[in-house]
């Protein structure tokens, strides 16, 4: 019996994943950027950072963006770059995929207003991640501009 007892307390104690993606508690989780709840999963990306490893989620590609501007400002968004994990929900919200390997199309209502969503192809107008990104920071610059 100590040794079952003791089986259980070592496999309780393994650490955390460092990689890969988590499991989200939908409705329940919130958005490390803007704190809202995850409950559109259609939207939802999430950032393992460079540093500590830990996850972080949010509830739409343009919130995980301006996180890592403001948290990770030196990370490369390319397709060669491999730090900070980023991964977006599937179109269908159904897995997690590698959103640097992905395509973005805009026009899609999504819970912050930023609306890009990943696509499953490469329709016309889609883009990379790296130009998502340019995208989102130049509006918020335009959103910073004096009378706006």
């Amino acid at each position: 019996m100590r040794i079952f007892v003791a089986l259980l307390a070592v496999a309780g104690c393994r650490p955390a994943s460092t990689t890969g993606p988590g499991e989200v508690t939908w409705d329940r989780d919130t958005c490390a950027h803007c704190e809202m709840i995850l409950s559109d999963r259609r939207f939802a990306a999430q950032v393992r950072d460079s540093q500590k490893r830990r996850l972080h989620y949010f509830d739409d590609i343009g919130c995980a963006i301006r996180w890592l501007a403001e948290h990770e400002p030196e990370s490369s968004l390319t397709r060669n770059s491999e730090l900070p994990e980023i991964w977006v929900m599937s179109p269908n919200g159904e897995k997690w995929i590698e959103a640097r390997t992905s395509r973005f199309s805009a026009g899609h209502q999504t819970p912050m207003g930023y609306g890009f969503a990943a696509v499953a192809d490469d329709p016309p107008q889609s883009v990379e991640l790296a130009e998502l990104s340019r995208l989102i920071e130049a509006r918020e610059d335009e959103r910073r501009q004096p009378g706006r």
